[in-house]
């Protein structure tokens, strides 16, 4: 996209079609050739295939063919799914259970009986190692609209502003959906620079985060025990914050910013308190002690060795080759990223965040 010295950003919104199943591997490696990792699109995992063609059967729309899907059990090693269809005797109209699905948890063994039971199963064959219309939305607004500083211009979203810097990242996802070649696109419009339409952004802004503040205390208020819980939204209130130094030197003097700014640093110290409270807490019961996993020591010791920020790939790449990271696994970059995450959402401080998807260790 071309831009000018009057262009400061851009509004963006997305279109993808319903009913969209796509191999999630071969997904992964467009995904890649456009500057995005794999864990970006994960594939889904054995629950959400079967869930996925659990509520493929279901049809509230049509009349006389009505069927509704049901969870009907999920305990420690099933999880149940009952598939129901219209029933009509007379005047009396109600749905009858007709189709079982059983998922053992342990295994990954599905099993279907009943009127539907064939079709569940070829079905379960489409939905396999598959990402659908739910995944490329999921990763249009968790992973493209926060690497991009996106700030939702309504409430209830589907329109977003993006800072001119970032423009080039909404150009790659959109280059990816065209090879993806399901229909999906992004619609981009240019903002040129005036007064109005900077303090309109601003005004976005500050609606955005002033509601994430609001949505973070009150969570943070109903944790009764985890640490780690609590650890997550002072992380959240860091990326806010992040959010307002970007627009504050995007928007200038528009980015009347002082009075968020409190409303963060209160926020914050509110979060701070709760930790400490509950860190005493977990330590006066004697549940204080942070235990690092195998694989969170063998990841320090990989970065002090290097000397110097990784990205989670290299650092999985590197673990692998050394034999200290398992690769016979699913997904290894998204279980090292996952493990990490966990670790420094408890508090570890052997490892820092340096940028999304990069960790370095602390001098």
């Amino acid at each position: 996209m071309e831009t000018n010295e009057n262009q400061f950003g851009v509004n963006f919104w997305w279109y993808v079609p319903q009913n969209i199943v796509f191999d999630a591997g071969e997904a992964q490696e467009i995904l890649g050739r456009h500057g995005f990792e794999s864990f970006d699109l994960p594939a889904p995992t054995r629950r959400t295939e079967v869930s996925r063609t659990a509520y493929h059967f279901q049809d509230r729309r049509t009349k006389d063919n009505r069927r509704i899907t049901e969870k009907a059990r999920d305990d420690d090693n099933t999880v149940v799914y009952g598939i129901l269809s219209r029933d009509q005797r007379g005047d009396q109209v109600g749905y009858q259970q007709n189709t079982k699905v059983v998922l053992h948890k342990d295994t990954g063994h599905v099993g279907a009986e009943g009127a539907l039971a064939g079709e569940f199963m070829n079905a379960l064959k489409i939905y396999e190692g598959s990402i659908t219309s739910e995944d490329i939305r999921h990763f249009l607004r968790a992973i493209v609209v926060n690497m991009t500083y996106g700030i939702p211009k309504r409430p209830s979203g589907g329109i977003y502003f993006v800072p001119v810097l970032y423009v080039p990242i909404l150009e790659q996802a959109n280059d990816f959906l065209k090879e993806l070649g399901v229909g999906a696109k992004l619609y981009i419009e240019r903002l040129v620079s005036g007064v109005s339409e900077r303090e309109n952004v601003w005004e976005s802004v500050q609606a955005e985060i002033e509601s994430k503040i609001t949505d973070t205390l009150a969570t943070v208020e109903r944790i009764g025990k985890r640490v780690s819980s609590v650890g997550k939204h002072q992380t959240r209130l860091d990326g806010l914050s992040e959010i307002m130094e970007v627009y504050k030197g995007l928007l200038g003097q528009e980015a009347k910013h002082e009075e968020l700014a409190k409303m963060l640093n209160e926020a914050g110290e509110k979060v701070s308190s709760k930790l400490m409270l509950l860190s005493e807490q977990a330590e006066s019961n004697g549940t204080g002690t942070l235990k690092k996993s195998r694989r969170v020591l063998q990841a320090e010791e990989i970065l002090e060795a290097c000397g110097r920020p990784m990205t989670i790939q290299e650092l999985t790449d590197a673990g692998i080759a050394s034999g200290v990271f398992s690769g016979d696994i699913a997904n290894p970059v998204g279980s090292v990223n996952a493990t990490i995450t966990k670790a420094l959402n408890a508090g570890t401080t052997r490892i820092i965040r340096v940028g999304r998807g990069i960790y370095g260790f602390p001098e």
